[in-house]
C-alpha cells in the first residue's frame, strides 16, 4: 500500500474562504482517504493574487518520524502520530514554496524576496542566501536584478513580508525562488522558478493593480472583444514586454557548501515558474517546466539532459519518487505517474472534479 502527503491550493478564494487542503491519497485504491483544511496564514486579506500568492497549503518534507508542512509563511513540524512539535515563522521568510527536512535542519524557499533560510527545529534562522546577490544572476539579469536586503536587515527581519503590505511583490519577486534539494556531498541545488527581464515587471505590477480594484474579469471581456484594437493602440509598449516574457528563463543554480555557485542551468522562454527540484539519484535530478509540461531528467552535476518529456495538459507542480521505477507527479488536479524506466505515463487519476484546486506539493 502506498499513500501520498499531498498538499493543494484553490485558485480564486477569497480571504474568509479556505484556500487549501492537506490529502491522504491511496495510490493502489486511486482514492483520497481523509483531508484537512489548513491553517491559513496571517494577512491573506491583504494579497490579491487570484492564482498564486498567500493562499494554499505549500511545501511538504518528511525525515524518519518528522513531518514538515508549510503555509506561505509558517512551517509546522508534526511526529509521526501528527502530534505538534514546534512551528517555525520568520518574518523574511515568506511566499513560501519548497521546504527540506535535512538531519535537525529545515530549509525553506522564500519566493516573497528570493532568500534560501535555513533553521534549527527550535525555529531560528541559522543560515540565509541572498540569491539576488549571488554574481551570476546580477550577470544574467544584465545588472538589472540586485539585492535590495542587508544581512542585518535579513536577520532582524526589519521588513515582515509576511505581511504583502510592507512590500512591492513586483520587484521584491524578481526570481521566484521557489524550491531546492541537498545532494549527498552537501551541495544545494536551487530552482530561480521565473527570472523576469525589468520590462515585465511593468505588466506584472499593472495586473496586481489590475487585481486589488478588481477590475481584471473587466480588463479580460474588454481585451477580448477589442484585441486587435488594442494591438494597435499599445503595440510599442506592449511589443516589448512580449518580447521581455520570451526572454524570462527558469534557472537552476548548483552551489558549494559555501554557497558559492558551481554550476547552472538555464531554461528559456518561461512565461510561468518551473517546479520541484528532486533527485532520483547522485546522477538524475527531475524539474518541471511548467510552460511547456516537460518532464526534464537531467545530470545535476553536468547538467546535460538526459531525457525530456511533454507530459503535461493543465499546470505542473508537485513531484516525488515512490520507487525505482515511479514517480508521482501533480498536473493541476490531477495526479500523473510516470514510469522513469519506460519514459511514459501510465496513469492519470482525477483528484478532485473542482478544476481550481491544483496540486502543490507531494
Amino acid at each position: 500500500m502506498t499513500q501520498l502527503l499531498i498538499s493543494t491550493s484553490w485558485r480564486h478564494t477569497s480571504h474568509n474562504q479556505q484556500s487549501g487542503r492537506l490529502i491522504v491519497f491511496d495510490l493502489e485504491l486511486k482514492q483520497i482517504i481523509r483531508s484537512c483544511e489548513i491553517i491559513e496564514p496571517p494577512f491573506r486579506e491583504y494579497d490579491p493574487n487570484p492564482r498564486g500568492g498567500f493562499r494554499g497549503l505549500k511545501g511538504i518534507s518528511v525525515q524518519r518520524d518528522l513531518i514538515a508542512v508549510a503555509n506561505a509563511s509558517t512551517v509546522f513540524l508534526y511526529n509521526n502520530l501528527w502530534e505538534p512539535v514546534n512551528y517555525i515563522w520568520h518574518p523574511s521568510c515568506a511566499g513560501i514554496h519548497d521546504i527540506c527536512l535535512q538531519d535537525d535542519l529545515v530549509w525553506v524557499t522564500s519566493s516573497r524576496n528570493d532568500l534560501v533560510c535555513c533553521f534549527d527545529l527550535n525555529g531560528s534562522m541559522i543560515a540565509h542566501i541572498d540569491v539576488r546577490g549571488l554574481p551570476v544572476v546580477k550577470k544574467l539579469s544584465n545588472n538589472q536584478i540586485k539585492p535590495f536586503l542587508s544581512r542585518k536587515q535579513i536577520d532582524s527581519g526589519e521588513i515582515n513580508f509576511r505581511d504583502p503590505r510592507t512590500h512591492d511583490h513586483a520587484i521584491t519577486d524578481a526570481l521566484h525562488v521557489n524550491s531546492l534539494f541537498i545532494l549527498d556531498k552537501g551541495e544545494l541545488m536551487v530552482s530561480c522558478g521565473l527570472l523576469r527581464v525589468i520590462d515585465s515587471r511593468f505588466l506584472h505590477k499593472f495586473n496586481n493593480w489590475m487585481k486589488q480594484t478588481c477590475l481584471s474579469k473587466l480588463y479580460s471581456s474588454i481585451y477580448q472583444y477589442h484585441r486587435e484594437l488594442l494591438k494597435k493602440n499599445i503595440a510599442d509598449r506592449f511589443e516589448s514586454i512580449a518580447i521581455s516574457k520570451q526572454e524570462s528563463s527558469s534557472m537552476i543554480l548548483l552551489l558549494n557548501g559555501d554557497f558559492t555557485v558551481k554550476n547552472i542551468f538555464r531554461i528559456n522562454n518561461c512565461n510561468v515558474p518551473s517546479h520541484s527540484l528532486r533527485a532520483l539519484d547522485q546522477n538524475h535530478v527531475i524539474y518541471l517546466n511548467s510552460s511547456s509540461g516537460d518532464l526534464i531528467n537531467f545530470n545535476p552535476v553536468k547538467f546535460n539532459i538526459h531525457s525530456k518529456f511533454k507530459i503535461g495538459e493543465k499546470f505542473l507542480r508537485g513531484a516525488r519518487l515512490i520507487d525505482n521505477q515511479r514517480i508521482v507527479i501533480g498536473d493541476n488536479n490531477h495526479l500523473l505517474v510516470f514510469n522513469i524506466l519506460e519514459n511514459k505515463v501510465i496513469s492519470r487519476t482525477l483528484i478532485t472534479e473542482d478544476h481550481a484546486e491544483a496540486i502543490f506539493d507531494i
